[in-house]
């Protein structure tokens, strides 16, 4: 059987490698993104509560 592969040698490094360096602004940009979307989930959210019970409060009153 011919091995295709017979030539490859090992130079026994991992097949990935991880890179050391920094991210901090990739960091502190997705957390200002991550906050800025939260506060408008609890903006909305506290929008939609008082919507609902401002309704139901008219309804029944």
């Amino acid at each position: 059987m011919n091995d295709m592969y017979r030539k490859n040698k090992s130079n026994k490094q991992p097949m990935a490698i991880k890179r050391e360096y920094s991210h901090s602004e990739e960091i502190l940009q997705s957390s200002w993104i991550d906050r800025l979307i939260m506060n408008m989930y609890i903006v909305l959210s506290g929008f939609l509560l008082a919507i609902s019970i401002a309704s139901l409060s008219n309804i029944s009153g």
